[in-house]
């Protein structure tokens, strides 16, 4: 394929991308933080808690009379007294003599009872609804007390996950959340703080886990348009590679046309990584190679060091920093005396507000850190790659702003040898 053919596919990549909604991730639920997201006692514990009116939740009955309407809406002949709503009985986890267990059962004295099959990510077990048919309990009351039309059986589950028996009802939980969430429109007010933040969490919960998020159909757009134009991307992202590899071999070289004239005799550099360090010669107090690293175990080390990584360049930026490393413990701590007195540090100030004068520009000055490696300045410069060019250039901008970190290098090495 041509360079023209590529240019072609990677601008129908961008238009697609383009029309993509770009949605930030959404904050995560309390269970999705604990990773119980999809655990399905934790949502029987959660929905047992709120259609109990006996709780401490201040919804008193609203949440379980929604419940109910709903039910009535989708169980033909079940029906409710509006006014003993608070005399439904709420129960979790209930057993019968034979074994079986109802994962909610609503009951309302002997007149009716709703036996509630609750399923997140699982299916239903060997005949589970079949089984809890035919068992002659709810709990440890006999069906037989109840009128055989009033006895409801409710299989709860994502979308298209039915229960085996006919007489359960299918119902999904998206349902059960577009009901309930106009307690979320109106509730705020009337219930404590926490209890309606808990309400809205467990519902945002419930949508996170059975329906896609926008976010998700977002990943998945994208997932298909990584797909589709995987060549073409692999083959740019290849070049992109291959040129920022040489250029991290040859910085300096590279760097040679933009460089102050005394830049080969002054300063050590090394290459071919992504953290590229240079530093003065005078600044050591140990003999190193040309394109020797930065070592921990030199006695004292200030140096300079500028980012050159795919992140840097794709976001335009050049990335700063001075730093401090050494095996002399000693050293590092008259030097680190030396640049953080308050005279060295506003002269560092200065040369900061200076810098940040210029568009897009942002210089930080961490504090003291007698750590093994300390940095003294890190600053972003914006770039315009340019085939390096603008790269190169805006490093010989950063070095001339940072004339005045040289000197006080120079300065603190003399003041630690002394």
């Amino acid at each position: 394929m041509g360079v023209g053919d590529e240019h072609q596919r990677l601008a129908k990549f961008h238009t697609a991308y383009a029309a993509i909604d770009q949605v930030d991730t959404p904050p995560k639920t309390t269970l999705e933080i604990l990773k119980k997201h999809y655990d399905e006692n934790y949502w029987n514990r959660f929905l047992k808690y709120f259609l109990d009116p006996t709780k401490p939740h201040g919804f008193e009955t609203t949440v379980l009379r929604h419940f109910l309407e709903l039910l009535e809406r989708r169980c033909s002949d079940f029906d409710f007294d509006r006014y003993c709503v608070d005399e439904v009985r709420v129960d979790r986890e209930v057993g019968t003599p034979s074994d079986n267990r109802a994962d909610i059962v609503l009951r309302y004295e002997t007149e009716w009872f709703v036996w509630i099959e609750m399923k997140v990510r699982a299916t239903e077990g060997d005949r589970q609804t079949d089984r809890y048919v035919r068992d002659e309990y709810v709990g440890d009351v006999r069906k037989s007390e109840f009128d055989e039309r009033n006895q409801f059986y409710v299989y709860l589950a994502p979308e298209g996950n039915e229960a085996n028996a006919s007489e359960f009802v299918n119902l999904d939980w998206s349902s059960v959340v577009d009901d309930l969430r106009s307690i979320q429109q109106t509730g705020s007010k009337e219930q404590p703080f926490r209890s309606y933040a808990q309400f809205v969490d467990f519902l945002d919960t419930i949508h996170n886990e059975t329906q896609m998020t926008k976010h998700e159909e977002d990943r998945q757009e994208k997932v298909q348009l990584a797909i589709e134009y995987y060549d073409s991307i692999r083959d740019v992202d290849d070049a992109f590679e291959k040129v920022l590899k040489e250029h991290k071999e040859e910085w300096p070289v590279r760097f040679e046309p933009y460089a102050p004239e005394s830049w080969k005799e002054s300063w050590h550099y090394h290459t071919g990584k992504k953290k590229l360090t240079f530093y003065k010669r005078s600044w050591t107090v140990a003999y190193v190679q040309q394109d020797e690293d930065v070592d921990a175990s030199d006695p004292l080390r200030p140096y300079f060091q500028h980012v050159m990584s795919k992140d840097r360049i794709a976001n335009n930026e050049l990335y700063l920093k001075t730093q401090l490393t050494g095996s002399d413990s000693r050293l590092r701590q008259d030097f680190q005396d030396y640049v953080y007195n308050i005279e060295v540090q506003e002269r560092l100030q200065k040369m900061a507000t200076k810098i940040e004068e210029r568009p897009g520009c942002e210089v930080q000055l961490p504090s003291r850190d007698d750590r093994t490696y300390t940095r003294f300045t890190k600053a972003t410069y914006p770039i315009e790659w340019k085939n390096g060019e603008g790269y190169y250039g805006t490093l010989e901008q950063a070095l001339e702003d940072h004339r005045e970190v040289m000197r006080i290098f120079s300065e603190a090495v003399d003041y630690a040898n002394d």
